[in-house]
């Protein structure tokens, strides 16, 4: 858990100042540790106070809070020719490099690659072979470049105003700074600050990606690739919350995280006699683990939706709909100690569940998918981040993994969607499920949205 920031001055002015405050608004993203790198020049404290009677004098630089889950190294990274910050998880590192942590991973890279190749070109190999969630930025060549996964499952927003440029992890420290319309990032591009201005270059396009994921695959492929990338996200995590609705997809999830992390507790929230309660209490009981529940109250809706807008910073009735239900099982999960969530966010996209997608020949149907998954980050992402990391919590989706979003996009969409009048969809992930031992009531039960299987929907329309 962190947050990355950097800001440029237009104008040779010091930046310090503006990275102080940078660090301030951000460290509900991480308060363990906190550094900062001007022009080269790094220093490191475990409090934001202390790092203010440190001041240095630099028109470029980079700041950087933790909160450390497993594995970290403190930040900024110095490097030969550099400094280098990081947000997120690279979970294949190791087989690449025996570096004790994915942040000392990252810095041996970019010092080995930027010897050779250009920072696009390096960029380019690093999102191909890293698996994991990221923002990056880098300080080289008086230059700050940064970017993001390829999914766009960790933030990136900049922007500029007469007197500097600067980057963070969320919007609203910008606007404080008097950037009055950050931009996000998007996924696949290379942001590039200096005091010439802003320039962006595409240097991972996605077609790179559907040419590898084109030989069809079988069910045990998947099968396979799924447990890893669950595998991947356990690794060295002691305790396990699982955000739970008692449907297939967080119930999947649940079976194959608790196998592999004994201590491992459900979390469902829901007004009383819910969809999604009552489903959860079936659902928790056939695997036998621990559910913890929030029965949501009429009165306190409006107090939750005040909250949500406030972080989400714009109002958007879908978006406040499934962010009340999502902040209040988020509260709950901290409430209770835990720092590690997992969820089934990304199943609809990878496996065919949107009823949307039946409008649509079957040989359409893929386009539709990818075109889903480029743009989860726009829609649910964003909002996820938002909520978990305002109560200290490490989101891991495991159906976002890079290798098992391949493997699912070579089993034929016939294998996902039966055809235009299927209404259960998602068909190999019910499969896998079956396979799993769970049962038909679950692995068979029809789609029902967060925002209406918690019965919220219907009580915060009327108050907006």
């Amino acid at each position: 858990m962190c947050s990355v920031s950097g800001v440029i001055s237009k104008n040779n002015e010091d930046v310090f100042n503006h990275l102080m405050e940078l660090l301030f608004d951000l460290k509900h993203r991480g308060n363990a540790f906190f550094g900062v790198s001007v022009q080269g020049k790094t220093i490191h404290s475990k409090t934001i106070f202390s790092l203010r009677n440190n001041f240095i004098k630099g028109s470029i630089g980079l700041a950087h809070s933790l909160r450390p889950v497993r594995g970290f190294h403190v930040q900024p990274i110095d490097f030969s020719d550099g400094t280098i910050i990081f947000n997120g998880e690279i979970y294949n590192f190791f087989e690449f490099s025996d570096s004790e942590s994915d942040s000392l991973f990252i810095k041996e890279f970019f010092e080995r690659e930027l010897k050779n190749n250009s920072i696009e070109k390096a960029v380019n190999k690093f999102m191909n072979n890293a698996n994991g969630e990221y923002s990056i930025a880098i300080y080289f060549k008086k230059k700050i470049y940064v970017f993001r996964d390829l999914f766009g499952i960790k933030p990136v927003w900049f922007g500029e105003n007469d007197s500097f440029i600067a980057f963070s992890s969320e919007p609203k420290p910008l606007k404080k700074m008097n950037i009055n319309y950050p931009l996000p990032l998007l996924p696949g591009n290379l942001l590039i600050l200096s005091q010439k201005g802003i320039e962006i270059k595409k240097v991972f396009s996605f077609d790179e990606m559907k040419k590898k994921c084109i030989k069809k695959a079988s069910f045990l492929d998947l099968k396979k690739s799924f447990f890893e990338s669950v595998f991947l996200r356990t690794r060295n995590t002691d305790k396990a919350a699982v955000l739970f609705s008692g449907g297939v997809d967080s119930t999947v999830i649940a079976k194959a995280v608790s196998s592999m992390i004994p201590e491992t507790e459900l979390f469902s929230v829901g007004m009383q006699d819910s969809h999604d309660l009552n489903s959860a209490a079936r659902a928790s009981d056939e695997l036998g683990l621990k559910l913890h529940t929030r029965v949501l109250e009429k009165d306190e809706l409006k107090d939750l939706s005040l909250k949500c807008l406030s972080l989400l910073s714009f109002f958007d009735e879908m978006q406040l709909h499934l962010a009340v239900p999502e902040y209040a099982v988020c509260e709950l999960v901290k409430k209770k100690g835990f720092s590690t969530i997992f969820s089934g966010q990304g199943s609809d996209e990878i496996f065919g569940g949107y009823h949307s997608y039946t409008k649509f020949s079957l040989n359409k149907v893929q386009n539709e998918i990818w075109h889903s998954i480029f743009n989860l980050w726009s829609r649910n992402l964003y909002r996820e981040d938002l909520i978990s990391m305002n109560f200290y919590l490490e989101h891991r989706i495991p159906f976002l993994d890079k290798d098992l979003i391949c493997t699912s996009m070579r089993i034929p969409v016939n294998q996902k969607i039966f055809s235009s009048k299927d209404n259960l969809r998602k068909r190999v992930l019910r499969k896998l499920a079956l396979d799993l031992g769970i049962s038909e009531e679950i692995a068979l039960k029809p789609k029902k949205a967060l925002q209406y299987g918690s019965g919220v929907s219907k009580h915060i329309s009327k108050f907006f």
